[in-house]
């Protein structure tokens, strides 16, 4: 190895460990670093805040979305299927009974209550339902 292959290789070395430093937030120039990441760190109103610039990635984010959607107009068809007429004039049911029908369907009832309820597709006082304990004290309406 002449002397210019052997002072390009130790400047390569130099170059990696410096960019290697730039990512380390133990190095002595991390406050640097963490202004010039501020910069670029992604903003909450910018359009595309959120949205994947992998295409797999985002792809499987919209499928992921699609079916989960999917499961909960199941969900409410199986609501409505069982369901009955309330004094509100709201179609309603027993968590208790609804528990037991869409358990052989599925074992993320729960969970997609929760999310029906965040889109405003059902209703249902409390945080969290509980098996046992919530069999007659909740009513579903939608």
């Amino acid at each position: 190895m002449n002397s210019s292959n052997r002072i390009k290789y130790f400047d390569d070395l130099v170059r990696l460990n410096q960019e290697k430093n730039l990512r380390n937030p133990f190095s002595s120039n991390w406050e640097l670093i963490r202004s010039n990441l501020d910069s670029i760190r992604p903003k909450k109103d910018d359009t595309t805040y959120g949205i994947s610039i992998n295409e797999k990635t985002r792809k499987r984010g919209v499928d992921a979305h699609n079916h989960i959607n999917n499961e909960i107009l199941e969900l409410l068809e199986v609501i409505r299927q069982n369901g009955t007429i309330d004094s509100y004039g709201s179609l309603s049911i027993q968590f208790g009974r609804l528990f037991q029908i869409y358990n052989k369907i599925s074992n993320k009832l729960v969970g997609l209550l929760l999310r029906a309820r965040k889109n405003g597709l059902v209703s249902f006082s409390g945080e969290m339902l509980y098996q046992t304990r919530d069999d007659n004290a909740f009513r579903l309406k939608n």
